[in-house]
C-alpha cells in the first residue's frame, strides 16, 4: 500500500510540474486575468441571484398570510433591481469562455506530457522529425484560423519570459500589446520565418484586435456586464478556419 501511494504522490507531483510549466506560457499568463474576473464576476452573479430567489420566496410567505390586495398590488409595482435573464445569460457566457480556457489548458498539459515522452526516448534526428509531424498535424486537425496560427507562430519565437499568471491574475493584459506590430521576417537556415501568409494574417489580427483588447480592459471588473463581447478582459475565443 505504500509502494502504491508514494507513485501515487509521485504522478500528483509530476502533474503539478507539468501545469505549472504550461500555465508559464505567455498565452496561458495572458488569459490568467479574465479567469480571475469571470470568476469573480459569475461568484457576484450567484450570489445576486441567491438573495433574490430568498426574497421572492420571503415576499409568497408574506403575501400568503397577508392576504391583503392593496398590498399584492404595491408589491406589483416594484422593480426588480436587475434583470435576472440578462444576468444568467452573462453567467452563462462567461461560463462557456471558462470552459474554452480549461479545456485548452487540458489539452496542453496532455501535449507537454506526450512531448516530455519523446524527448526522453526519441534521437535527435528522430526527435526534430517528430516535432515538425506533430506541429503540422496539430495545425491542420485544429482548423484554427490564419490569425491564430500566426498568435501562436509569434508567441513560440518570443519564448516564454513574460510575466507569470500569478502577477498578472488582477491585470487584465492581452498577448497584443506583445505581439503587435508583428515582427518582420528572418531568415534561418535559407527559410524566411515566419512565412509572409503568416505575416499578413497577424498585421490583420492586430488591426481587429489591439483596439478591442484595449476597451475590454478598461471596464470596471466590480460591474457585471450586460454582455460578454470578444475581447472581454483581453481574452478572444479561438477562431475556426473559413
Amino acid at each position: 500500500a505504500a509502494g502504491v501511494e508514494t507513485e501515487t504522490d509521485s504522478a500528483e507531483v509530476r502533474k503539478e510540474a507539468v501545469l505549472k510549466t504550461v500555465s508559464s506560457t505567455r498565452l496561458a499568463a495572458s488569459r490568467s486575468p479574465f479567469v480571475f474576473q469571470a470568476r469573480s464576476l459569475t461568484d457576484k452573479i450567484d450570489a445576486i441571484l441567491k438573495e433574490s430567489e430568498s426574497n421572492d420566496e420571503n415576499d409568497d410567505e408574506e403575501g400568503e398570510g397577508d392576504g391583503n390586495p392593496a398590498d399584492d398590488e404595491s408589491d406589483g409595482e416594484e422593480q426588480p433591481a436587475f434583470d435576472p435573464q440578462s444576468v444568467q445569460m452573462t453567467r452563462g457566457a462567461l461560463d462557456r469562455r471558462l470552459k474554452h480556457v480549461e479545456k485548452g489548458q487540458s489539452f496542453a498539459t496532455s501535449a507537454a506530457v506526450l512531448l516530455s515522452a519523446l524527448e526522453q526516448t526519441s534521437p535527435g534526428a528522430a526527435l526534430a522529425l517528430d516535432m515538425f509531424n506533430l506541429a503540422v498535424m496539430t495545425i491542420y486537425h485544429s482548423q484554427l484560423s490564419s490569425g491564430d496560427v500566426a498568435d501562436l507562430f509569434y508567441l513560440t519565437m518570443m519564448g516564454d519570459d513574460g510575466p507569470s499568471s500569478a502577477a498578472q491574475d488582477e491585470t487584465c493584459s492581452s498577448i497584443y500589446t506583445a505581439l503587435c506590430p508583428p515582427a518582420a521576417p528572418d531568415m534561418r537556415l535559407g527559410v524566411s520565418l515566419p512565412p509572409q501568409t503568416l505575416v499578413d494574417a497577424a498585421e490583420g489580427r492586430c488591426k481587429e484586435r489591439v483596439p478591442t483588447a484595449t476597451t475590454g480592459c478598461s471596464s470596471d471588473s466590480s460591474d457585471i456586464p450586460s454582455n460578454v463581447s470578444d475581447g472581454f478582459s483581453g481574452y478572444f475565443i479561438p477562431k475556426p478556419l473559413g
